[in-house]
């Protein structure tokens, strides 16, 4: 389980899926699923590289138990010192 430090979107790309799991961004994952609040925690399926948000290439796909719960969030956001996970795969 891991946390957001900051409000953050889950984001997702409903009429292409393959283009998130190609290479994480905020193009090709326009649609906003949902708001991740402050705190809240959350499962991570698995981590890959994709588009720098403040200085860390990694974004997690990740479900937060909400439907419809699913997608990805730049790792920037997540509450832990390094840029990548420990303990979580790649995708």
């Amino acid at each position: 389980m891991q946390r957001v430090d900051y409000q953050r979107d889950l984001r997702a790309n409903e009429s292409n899926q393959t283009a998130c799991s190609t290479y994480p961004s905020t193009a090709n994952r326009p649609d906003v699923r949902q708001q991740v609040q402050p705190h809240h925690q959350f499962h991570v399926y698995c981590q890959k590289q994709g588009q720098t948000i403040g200085g860390n290439p990694y974004w997690l796909l990740v479900n937060d138990y909400t439907a419809p719960g699913t997608g990805w969030i730049a790792s920037y956001y997540i509450g832990y010192r390094a840029n990548r996970l420990p303990d979580v795969p790649g995708c």
